[in-house]
């Protein structure tokens, strides 16, 4: 009977454990204003590059919060890929985006200065 407790406080500590293994954070996006906000009005998957994984291009109207109104994208291995459902913030990945999808990009390293401007996707949240 002494022994009841113990494999209690035994089964109690493994299962506090792995609740706290399986815990992630949740996902965040960058603090700044997303680069542009826009419809994807071309999308193509790269088949010979391992690390860019593929091709955006999307349309949309520069304001204060979103300077360009046209991006050529590359998104790569590591683009952080979101989808906003239901209000909440879920992990995606790049086969979720699709012709006609409405995106917020964030940009990583330099953009070129074409029009459209070219750029690598640091993160990709899509809105609809």
């Amino acid at each position: 009977m002494k022994r009841l407790p113990t494999i209690c406080i035994l089964l109690l500590l493994s299962a506090a454990a792995a609740l706290v293994i399986s815990c992630k954070p949740a996902p965040t996006l960058p603090e700044q204003q997303p680069q542009i906000r826009g419809k994807v009005e071309g999308l193509t998957l790269s088949e010979n590059n391992l690390d860019i994984t593929g091709f955006i291009f999307i349309t949309g109207t520069a304001d204060q919060e979103t300077p360009y109104s046209q991006a050529l994208v590359t998104v790569t291995s590591l683009t952080e890929i979101y989808i906003l459902r239901e209000g909440r913030l879920e992990q995606a990945r790049y086969k979720d985006i699709q012709d006609g999808s409405v995106l917020e990009v964030w940009f990583t390293g330099p953009v070129t200065a074409t029009q459209p401007v070219q750029a690598e996707a640091g993160t990709v949240l899509i809105l609809e």
